[in-house]
């Protein structure tokens, strides 16, 4: 009878524990591409609590034609936001919303200064000071206990980021370039773009257009070609051949490592490449 009694005792007590509330999961931010996780790294990078993911990062370039992976369904269905880049760079968004009813979706591009159809607003110093404090204000409204830990690294960030506003000065310089995101980058020096050829899709200009960029290479007193760091195409060679024209590789910040320092590290290889 006892070795009943407590064979039973011993039934209540587990079920008493399972029916314990389990500790809290971790609050759960996905990043739709890399500049944004490095962002936002840097304001939650090991707060306990907060999980930060790269959607994309095994993709190393812009989202314009990204399809999502089951993958990135996974980390979009299991998280509690999902901060995007904005200004047109996901066209997936309409298809997360329609299977994902209800996600939480933070537009990182508010409150900076975009240039219509073009979505690389992270190449401008002042639009990443703007986007910091957009996805600080973000998550802190839902997790208001992190806002002074979250405020201190924001502070940091920021001046660290003030230190890139000091930015050669190419004032009536003039360029060709070979990637859109160089709009910003180069209008923040005061230089202007006169013409940009897009190959993010991977196609190259034909002979005739070519022919028309070194026209405007040889006739519109061009400095030099802006062409990206990750750029495996031809054509600004063949125009560096027929003209002379110098050529100034730039880093477009669409991928690269995760140290913290790694967007400020690469905009300042970009004015130097610049200034050079």
């Amino acid at each position: 009878m006892k070795k009943t009694i407590c064979i039973i005792l011993a039934v209540i007590l587990l079920s008493l524990c399972s029916c314990t509330p389990q500790e809290k999961s971790d609050f759960i931010i996905v990043a739709s591409c890399y500049p944004v996780y490095i962002i936002t790294q840097n304001l939650v990078k090991d707060i306990e609590g907060i999980t930060l993911l790269n959607m994309t990062e095994n993709h190393g370039g812009c989202l314009h034609d990204y399809s999502l992976t089951n993958e990135d369904m996974k980390k979009l269905a299991d998280c509690d936001m999902f901060i995007i880049n904005g200004a047109g760079m996901e066209p997936f968004l309409e298809d997360v919303a329609s299977k994902i009813p209800g996600i939480n979706i933070k537009d990182a591009s508010v409150g900076s200064t975009l240039i219509e159809n073009n979505s690389h607003y992270w190449l401008s110093v002042d639009n990443v000071i703007e986007e910091c404090k957009t996805i600080y204000t973000a998550i802190v409204a839902v997790l208001p206990a992190y806002a002074d830990v979250m405020a201190v690294r924001y502070n940091d960030y920021v001046n660290n980021l003030y230190e890139l506003k000091e930015k050669p000065n190419l004032e009536g310089q003039r360029f060709v370039s070979f990637h859109e995101g160089f709009d910003y980058l180069i209008a923040d020096t005061g230089a202007t773009i006169v013409k940009t050829i897009e190959t993010d899709s991977g196609v190259e200009p034909g002979a005739k257009e070519i022919a028309e960029i070194c026209d405007i290479v040889n006739n519109e007193n061009i400095t030099a070609i802006l062409v990206p760091t990750d750029y495996t195409g031809t054509a600004a060679n063949t125009i560096q051949k027929e003209t002379g024209i110098k050529i100034i590789l730039l880093d477009p910040i669409t991928s690269g490592n995760n140290e913290l320092n790694s967007y400020i590290n690469s905009m300042k290889q970009n004015y130097q490449n610049l200034g050079a």
